[in-house]
């Protein structure tokens, strides 16, 4: 497998408001309905400052992807969460 998101996630929404989610736990459970690529004006990065795409759909992670400099899809770890769960 190759380079994944690393937890913690921080969300900055429209607002400024600014959520650190340390699992997949908790963004399924903070997160009710969260999409990073329809809500634009959001920014989603892992601890190490990279660019993620998230999505959260009625309680459940659908998609956590890192993103390269130049937006393109690096890696993507929402085929099957249930073995990500410890």
């Amino acid at each position: 497998m190759g380079i994944e998101a690393s937890f913690p996630i921080t969300v900055q929404f429209e607002d400024g408001e600014t959520q650190r989610y340390e699992s997949i736990e908790d963004l399924e459970l903070n997160l009710e309905d969260f999409d990073s690529d329809l809500d634009i004006n959001c920014q989603v990065l892992d601890s190490f400052g990279r660019r993620v795409r998230l999505k959260v759909k009625l309680l459940r992670l659908q998609k956590l992807e890192l993103i390269d400099a130049n937006g393109l899809l690096r890696l993507s770890i929402g085929c099957n969460l249930t073995t990500l769960r410890g």
